[in-house]
């Protein structure tokens, strides 16, 4: 992505989830989490989430090692705070 473009997607909230890079990161992070939750294991209701909050790390919004695969409760649960929830044992990927 050229450098205006990125300053311009990442300037815009929401409209970064509607880009082919987002779409694209959230598959390979999906997939890199075998397609659960790296805290509880579910396999539904899943999203990707910013381990960093873009609204202080924007830098980081398209960045794989930044996200991880979330259920919708423990998305909700993890609120505003920072730092990894994947739990090793879940996925070896993470070993």
């Amino acid at each position: 992505m050229a450098g205006s473009r990125t300053a311009e997607v990442l300037g815009q909230s929401r409209s970064l989830y509607l880009t082919p890079e987002w779409k694209a990161l959230r598959r390979q992070a999906m997939a890199r989490d075998g397609h659960m939750c790296v805290r509880c294991g579910a396999t539904e209701r899943l999203q990707v989430d910013h381990i960093q909050p873009r609204a202080h790390h924007p830098h980081l919004a398209l960045d794989l090692d930044n996200t991880q695969t979330l259920c919708i409760h423990c998305n909700s649960h993890k609120g505003t705070r920072t730092g990894p929830i994947r739990t090793t044992w879940l996925n070896p990927a993470y070993h």
